[in-house]
């Protein structure tokens, strides 16, 4: 007889991480300028960031955690751990943020 396991988890067991940078003009999106001036590329940046973390409020979990480059702003939704980017290349700040 052939034993099978099976592995279940709760829905707000997981940890939901994203890496962002502060939607800052002249330090986000800055491979779209031009044609976008500095001020439409962050205000793209936050828009897509702002979307994200909706969206992340609406998968149940049993954390939510913003690595963030940068300072809170009204962007960021309540119910998010905010936590500071490590330095270094973005290899470095992904493998730290875990």
């Amino acid at each position: 007889m052939n034993a099978r396991t099976t592995t279940t988890t709760t829905a707000g067991s997981h940890t939901l991480l994203v890496i962002a940078k502060e939607p800052v003009p002249g330090r986000v999106k800055t491979r779209l300028t031009p044609p976008y001036t500095p001020q439409e590329a962050a205000a793209l940046a936050e828009a897509a960031l702002t979307d994200t973390l909706n969206t992340m409020l609406q998968v149940p979990a049993r954390r939510r955690v913003l690595v963030l480059d940068g300072a809170r702003g009204p962007w960021l939704p309540p119910g998010f751990e905010v936590l500071p980017q490590a330095p270094g290349g973005l290899d470095e700040r992904i493998a730290a943020a875990f």
